[in-house]
């Protein structure tokens, strides 16, 4: 790809807008760094991710501990984030172990100012309802989702996450999102093409199914009687043996009865390989404009490296993890281009190397340069 200009992507990355916006605290807070003169004013949309401490629990699957991997995706998340903002963004970390929170923070720390100062991490602890009947089947830090509103009895409106993400455009853009809602929407979901259809699941889902993550949520207008805890445990009580994914399966079923309460979030907001390999997972958005967020869904960022789609997303996610901030971001692209030649799959390849490498590109100046360059390096 050396007929690409990557000396432009630092300018491109920087030149992304910022919001100017200032939300109310009260929440335990940790300031890792001092406040440069020069940043913008917290986002006013917090960002919510569930990281809690395994115990007993904590089960080695490819020689990582799952407290291990929750870790080291949360700091590579949070990471993505601030290197693709430039405003300030506001972090809930909800978790049953302030330990696990002093780590996250010590590590941010040790980022330069200019990195660490773009990530306010506060900490709430989490929440289920003892007579849950999801506590039967899963752990409280799983379910957190259908909870949020007694969660976060003062916020007005979260971007929940999980920590398997990592950010390709600025995450206030996503936040942007709820200024499309209308009067009723709740919830702003991606369509999950193919997922439910593929594996045959045994509950009733909305569409294609929707997934509940990112998930947009207005806790306002949930407290405000749009979805009740009763009927949530009756959903709970009446398919709990049927169920594959957990909350997601309960947030469906919920809203076949009140699709008025979603508004569907562009399928580049939950990219994952299979949009790259399965006619039916297409993605146009993907395709035409690259992915905004990539999930590693079901562990592939620390997964088994000899299964295909976790050894390109071990990639992945390992070229954000290496990367230190304040490096520039063609460095980051070069590693991960390097480290992408192995890819025996030539449609693959191109897919993702367009996905992943499209929000670089300022507009169309280097369009027909750029697909040509990624035609020849899948291909040679």
């Amino acid at each position: 790809m050396k007929s690409l200009q990557w000396q432009d992507v630092v300018m491109v990355l920087g030149a992304l807008g910022a919001v100017a916006l200032w939300h109310r605290g009260g929440l335990h807070t940790i300031t890792t760094v001092s406040e440069p003169s020069h940043l913008y004013s917290t986002h006013p949309v917090p960002f919510v991710v569930t990281l809690c401490s395994g115990g007993n629990r904590s089960v080695k699957i490819a020689n990582v501990t799952t407290d291990e991997r929750q870790l080291r995706q949360t700091i590579v998340l949070l990471k993505s984030a601030a290197l693709a903002t430039r405003t300030r963004l506001r972090f809930i970390l909800l978790s049953d172990d302030i330990g696990i929170y002093e780590k996250v923070t010590k590590k941010i720390a040790q980022w330069p100012p200019e990195f660490s100062s773009r990530i306010l991490l506060q900490f709430r602890p989490i929440f289920v309802p003892k007579e849950s009947s999801i506590l039967e089947m899963y752990d409280r830090c799983s379910t957190e989702r259908l909870y949020l509103p007694r969660v976060l009895p003062d916020v007005d409106s979260v971007v929940y996450l999980d920590t398997d993400m990592i950010f390709l455009r600025p995450p206030e853009l996503l936040a942007q999102q709820f200024n499309l809602f209308d009067q009723k929407h709740v919830f702003g979901m991606a369509q999950l093409d193919g997922y439910y259809s593929s594996i045959n699941v045994a509950v009733p889902y909305v569409g294609k199914g929707l997934s509940a993550v990112p998930l947009l949520v207005n806790l306002t207008r949930w407290r405000q009687g749009s979805i009740d805890e009763q009927t949530l445990e009756a959903i709970i009580l009446g398919f709990k043996d049927r169920f594959d994914t957990g909350d997601q399966d309960v947030l469906n079923m919920v809203l076949i009865e009140k699709p008025d309460l979603v508004y569907q979030l562009g399928c580049e907001w939950h990219g994952h390989l299979e949009q790259c390999t399965e006619t039916k997972w297409e993605c146009k958005s993907v395709q035409r404009d690259g992915f905004s967020l990539v999930h590693g869904i079901r562990g592939r960022f620390l997964g088994d490296e000899h299964i295909e789609f976790n050894m390109y997303s071990r990639i992945i996610f390992r070229s954000w993890e290496e990367h230190v901030p304040g490096e520039p971001m063609s460095a980051l692209v070069s590693r991960l281009q390097e480290s992408l030649k192995s890819s025996v799959n030539r449609d693959f390849c191109r897919c993702k190397l367009e996905a992943l490498f499209r929000f670089f590109i300022d507009g169309s100046s280097y369009e027909e340069e750029f697909v040509k360059s990624i035609e020849k390096f899948c291909t040679t």
